[in-house]
């Protein structure tokens, strides 16, 4: 049982007197004071494979759409500015390069700490250069700076289309005869594609510092000792 509790208004003014007497006629909403149940597995499933389809077909549709753009661009039927190309490019790269930089030091930084611990076993530290080469290049450079791009400049483009499609300016660019995709995306796609790799070299060169700084400056190892069996490692 719910305890109800008088209202004393004597002392309000007519105007609150008549809102509150508004507010109590008013019967409450079902929907909101009941407690949302949670939904069934079977129902969760359900909504799952119905949303699924949409979405693949929503996937498809893009990357024909970027074909098509790709296939405009190629055959000079469209174009876009190419200051917006240098913007995109300074985005992604230069711009991106301080966060790429610390997380590819401390992530080299933590391999070596990793390793050496397991090499001290055997009395081979100095294989611990060889380790961070070996592992920022093949997998750890190039997993960090996607994860970096995706979650910065994929975010950052996320938000840049979705604020122009709340204002309608895709619209607009569509009734003037422009099409989105060879305007805002394959721009974009460009600046990627060309500063992706050159990202991953500079977080594969920033990963080996991290590295070095462990081993010249916690295990004392000799620079150039240290620099020749980096060399070892990628042979």
């Amino acid at each position: 049982m719910k305890k109800v509790i008088p209202i004393e208004d004597g002392s309000l003014p007519s105007g609150i007197k008549n809102l509150i007497r508004l507010s109590l006629a008013t019967p409450p909403h079902i929907s909101l004071s009941r407690n949302e149940k949670s939904k069934e597995f079977l129902e969760k499933l359900g909504e799952l494979l119905i949303r699924t389809p949409r979405k693949i077909k929503k996937t498809l549709s893009f990357i024909g759409e970027l074909v098509l753009s790709i296939q405009r661009l190629i055959s000079k039927k469209s174009s876009f500015p190419k200051q917006d190309l240098l913007g995109y490019i300074q985005e992604c790269s230069s711009d991106a390069l301080p966060i790429v930089s610390l997380i590819s030091v401390l992530v080299g930084l933590i391999l070596a700490f990793i390793g050496v611990v397991q090499l001290q076993m055997f009395g081979t530290e100095i294989y611990v250069a060889s380790l961070v080469a070996i592992g920022m290049t093949r997998i750890m450079g190039a997993v960090m700076t996607g994860i970096i791009l995706a979650g910065r400049t994929g975010a950052s483009y996320a938000a840049t289309l979705g604020t122009m499609t709340v204002n309608e300016e895709i619209d607009a660019l569509t009734t003037t005869g422009i099409m989105p995709s060879d305007f805002l995306i394959i721009p974009r796609i460009i600046a990627l594609t060309a500063m992706t790799p050159l990202i991953v070299i500079y977080s594969d060169f920033m990963g080996i510092l991290g590295g070095f700084i462990v081993g010249v400056l916690f295990l004392n190892i000799e620079p150039l000792e240290y620099f020749n069996f980096t060399k070892e490692g990628f042979k």
